[in-house]
């Protein structure tokens, strides 16, 4: 018998004899075929597929069909390689990279001894590109990934496109820039509120100090003024008590000057200190109303208020602030009324943490008085200087207003009141 040739298609096994002779299995010899995607040829044999899956056989001079052929459902795995991560290879399975060895190239094949033609490929980088992606290539890379955890997946397809079941897969853990940390974005941003606090702290303790060094300046020349009192009245009260002496009233200028020795014993004490007691306050006050009541002839009258609420308390309160208010009342205020007038001062409790200073007068009202006494303007400027400044230094509330009565009381006159803090530091 002559040698026999045989094709295997597929697992089924077609023997093609020329002299239509049994086969013994000894005699049975394999001879090299080649193939394409749907065909085997040998020398005076051929198989084609058609399109319908009918297997054809031709021998020699005739065409058999052999029927229709059956698709290969076989799942060809695919291998992954060990990847090549900037140009080394790395060999852990659980793979940790830092930050700059981001470039990436996976290698994958088939593991399938039927068929040597280009196998097609599926694959995806989880984590960065979620959808899939197909190639006939046995490699891919990937370059400057952002850190992240990533998992590479890739499936491979048969010959008549049936994909893998499971994927093979890679896992790469790509650590993040120590900026993109969590310790070093909380550290920038404690950096970034220590420097702006330590800017805040420097801007209020300049401010602090420049404060306490205009309040101080302020309170040098409020003193100053203090010390050496109006002159004017200086110089009328001498007048007054020596002209007491010439009258032989020896009483009333004994009077007089003791009074005036006090006044001055007591404005030099407020002097040697930035805050007085509320009683103090007010008696340095009579005193020296007593003594404008002698100057001008009892043409003024006064009188002095302190809220029984008050007055159990040791209240503390800026000092020298009440007399310039009191002298500009008596000065420019009831001197100009051909009749005189009155002064009244009063400490009135307004609420829990606060309370008021009232210095009240019938005079002309501040709409027909010009302020012709440069040292008793300059002292009440002074005075509503210190008052901002000590409002800003010490945190706490110190307002300041002037009402003409003639608006709000219908007569003539002008109220001058200073809201303080009860507890004054």
């Amino acid at each position: 018998m002559k040698t026999q040739k045989i094709v295997s298609f597929l697992f089924v096994l077609y023997v093609i004899s020329s002299s239509g002779q049994e086969i013994n299995e000894e005699s049975i010899a394999f001879i090299n075929y080649t193939t394409t995607k749907d065909s085997l040829t040998t020398k005076n044999h051929s198989t084609d597929q058609s399109r319908k899956g009918s297997l054809w056989l031709g021998v020699g001079h005739d065409l058999i069909c052999l029927g229709k052929c059956k698709q290969n459902t076989k799942l060809i795995p695919v291998f992954l390689k060990k990847p090549l991560i900037n140009d080394s290879i790395i060999e852990n399975k659980n793979i940790l990279l830092p930050y700059n060895q981001n470039n990436i190239r996976f290698y994958f094949s088939k593991i399938s001894l039927q068929c040597n033609c280009k196998t097609n490929y599926k694959y995806r980088l989880k984590g960065y590109n979620d959808e899939w992606s197909y190639t006939k290539n046995k490699n891919i890379q990937f370059t400057s990934l952002p850190s992240g955890n990533y998992t590479f997946q890739v499936f491979s397809a048969n010959q008549d496109g049936f994909w893998s079941r499971l994927p093979s897969e890679q896992q790469i853990v790509i650590e993040k820039h120590y900026t993109e940390k969590f310790w070093f974005k909380l550290s920038v941003i404690f950096i970034f509120i220590l420097l702006t606090c330590l800017v805040i702290f420097i801007a209020v303790k300049r401010n602090h100090i420049k404060l306490k060094r205009d309040i101080s300046v302020n309170k040098i020349k409020e003193q100053a003024l203090t010390a050496s009192m109006n002159p004017h009245f200086i110089f009328n009260t001498l007048n007054s008590i020596q002209d007491f002496i010439n009258k032989n009233n020896l009483k009333d200028a004994n009077e007089y000057l003791v009074k005036f020795s006090r006044l001055i014993r007591a404005n030099l004490d407020s002097i040697k200190s930035n805050s007085t007691d509320l009683l103090d306050e007010f008696n340095r006050i009579k005193l020296y109303l007593s003594l404008e009541k002698l100057r001008f002839d009892n043409k003024l009258n006064y009188s002095l208020f302190i809220d029984s609420e008050l007055s159990h308390k040791k209240i503390i309160l800026p000092s020298m602030i009440i007399q310039p208010f009191v002298e500009n009342a008596i000065l420019h205020g009831i001197l100009p009324k051909k009749e005189g007038g009155n002064v009244r001062v009063s400490a009135i409790k307004t609420s829990s943490k606060e309370y008021e200073i009232r210095i009240e007068d019938d005079g002309v009202g501040i709409n027909k008085t010009i302020v012709k006494h440069k040292h008793n303007s300059i002292s009440i400027n002074f005075t509503l200087e210190r008052i901002q400044l000590l409002s800003k230094i010490s945190n706490q509330t110190f307002d300041f207003t002037i009402t003409n009565r003639i608006k709000t009381e219908g007569t003539s006159g002008t109220i001058v009141k200073f809201v303080l803090p009860i507890s004054y530091k």
